[in-house]
């Protein structure tokens, strides 16, 4: 046997040697392999959780009635969501009438919600209840009855009528809001809702517009905002007859 063929063969008995001592599992490990691995789900750690709760409606237990009429009023607590409010009446413990809706806003404090309620017969029994609605459910206060009178005639005056307008003295930390106000000859209060979008969520203190039946102003002034920063804000007043919402206006802070 040459020097070559000597050579060949020493080199085939090598690589058999190394193909045995790696298939026996000896040589596990010596040259490092990357495993690719295939998701089998993803997580969205995204919060999407909406804030806010069903509302709370909590029914007056008295009432004013007439021969033909009544006047009650509740409380209703919204909750972060804009809410609606209506009564439910009627001549038994099954009610079957309700009242139109009326707005309250999406604040955290509980709301007067008052309704007037017409068409009703002299000396009869009624039993009514408050109920409130957001997008987060239904809730309906307790049941009470009144019974209306002979001889009382239907009170004067009707809802009121609002206008939002425009803010004033803007700067990077106050703001005052305004807007119109006609109690249509009944004692009338207003307060404002405000906040960082249209879903507001912040109401001020009610304050008294009086029982005029001529436009007067509404102001509040708010403090401590947050510079260059656009807050949303409406007008809402209320008497006996009603609940009623101005239109949505914006404006924003100072940068500086």
């Amino acid at each position: 046997m040459n020097n070559t063929t000597g050579i060949i063969v020493g080199v085939l008995a090598l690589l058999l040697l190394v193909g045995a001592f790696f298939y026996s599992g000896l040589g596990e490990g010596l040259f490092p392999t990357t495993a690719t691995s295939t998701p089998t789900g993803s997580t969205d750690n995204t919060d999407n959780t909406a804030t806010g709760s069903t509302p709370r409606a909590v029914t007056g237990s008295t009432a004013t009635p007439t021969d033909t009429t009544v006047v009650v009023v509740g409380t209703v607590t919204p909750n972060g969501a804009f809410t609606n409010y209506w009564y439910e009446y009627g001549t038994t413990a099954n009610l079957g009438s309700k009242t139109s809706s009326h707005n309250v806003g999406s604040g955290y404090s509980p709301i007067p919600s008052p309704a007037y309620i017409t068409g009703l017969t002299k000396k009869t029994t009624y039993f009514f209840r408050l109920v409130s609605e957001n997008r987060f459910g239904t809730a309906a206060g307790s049941q009470y009855s009144f019974q209306t009178t002979e001889g009382v005639p239907a009170p004067v005056g009707s809802v009121p009528v609002i206008k939002t307008v425009a803010a004033s003295g803007v700067t990077r930390s106050t703001a005052t809001l305004n807007g119109e106000i006609n109690p249509n000859s009944a004692t009338t209060q207003y307060w404002f809702e405000y906040g960082k979008s249209r879903d507001l969520g912040n109401v001020t203190t009610l304050a008294s517009a009086g029982n005029g039946s001529t436009n007067g102003p509404a102001a509040v002034t708010l403090t401590n905002l947050d510079a260059n920063t656009t807050y949303y804000y409406r007008l809402n007043a209320q008497n006996q007859f009603g609940t009623v919402n101005g239109t949505t206006l914006s404006f924003r802070t100072a940068r500086q």
